[in-house]
C-alpha cells in the first residue's frame, strides 16, 4: 500500500472515531448521564456505520471489551485485591453479548 494509501486510510479512520466519539457524547446526553461507556459507544457505531460494518464492529467491540474485563481480572488476582474490588469496567449488553457467544 502506498504513503498515499495509507495516509488517506489513516484520515478515514481518524474521521470515523471522531464522528462515534461525538454521537457518543450525544447519546450520553440524550440518556443524561455523564460517562460515556461501551454501550454508548456501541449505540453510535450503529447509528453511524453502514449495517454490515455496524456487525462487524459490535463483533469486535465485544471482543476488546471481554478481553479488557478479563485483564482487569487477571490483574486484580496477581496483585491480591478481592475480585469484588471497585474497578470500573466497561459493559456489554447482553443481547449483544449473548448473540456472539
Amino acid at each position: 500500500m502506498s504513503s498515499r494509501a495509507m495516509s488517506i486510510m489513516g484520515n478515514f479512520v481518524e474521521d470515523m472515531f471522531d464522528k462515534i466519539h461525538q454521537e457518543s457524547i450525544n447519546v450520553a446526553k440524550i440518556n443524561k448521564t455523564k460517562t460515556v461507556t461501551a454501550r454508548e459507544v456501541q449505540t453510535a457505531a450503529r447509528l453511524l456505520l453502514p449495517t454490515e460494518i455496524a456487525k462487524h464492529a459490535m463483533s469486535e467491540g465485544t471482543k476488546a471489551v471481554a478481553k479488557y474485563n478479563n485483564a482487569v481480572h487477571m490483574l486484580k488476582l496477581t496483585s491480591g485485591a478481592p475480585a469484588s474490588s471497585a474497578v470500573t469496567q466497561a459493559t456489554v449488553p447482553s443481547t449483544v453479548a449473548s448473540a456472539h457467544a
